[in-house]
């Protein structure tokens, strides 16, 4: 992905409104690039800091910023997870019907 594209996407990751491929791609990036990190902390920066700071609430951006992150992977890691679970719920299903077809011919 290029720096372009995850710069545009940095406030559909802030709102929780990406794909979880484009968010795969998108902390790819992240985990890559220093200027796109920057520009990720700054947004970040000014959208959660200014609403902190309008509630009278602390805020830590490296806090903020590894709880984020560490929600998406885990986002990605349970999507996966359904992946392989479907899959393998799938192949059982089939096994079964194949097993039952087979019982009924004999």
């Amino acid at each position: 992905m290029e720096c372009k594209k995850v710069i545009k996407l940095i406030q559909s990751f802030m709102q929780d409104e990406m794909t979880v491929g484009e968010l795969e791609e998108f902390l790819q990036h992240i985990d890559q690039c220093k200027e796109c990190q920057e520009e990720l902390t700054i947004q970040m920066l000014v959208t959660e800091g200014l609403i902190s700071l309008e509630a009278g609430e602390d805020f830590d951006i490296k806090q903020e910023m590894d709880q984020k992150m560490q929600l998406a992977r885990r986002q990605i890691l349970w999507h996966k997870e359904m992946d392989w679970l479907t899959l393998g719920i799938g192949s059982v299903s089939m096994c079964i019907a194949i097993l039952l077809i087979v019982w009924l011919v004999i």
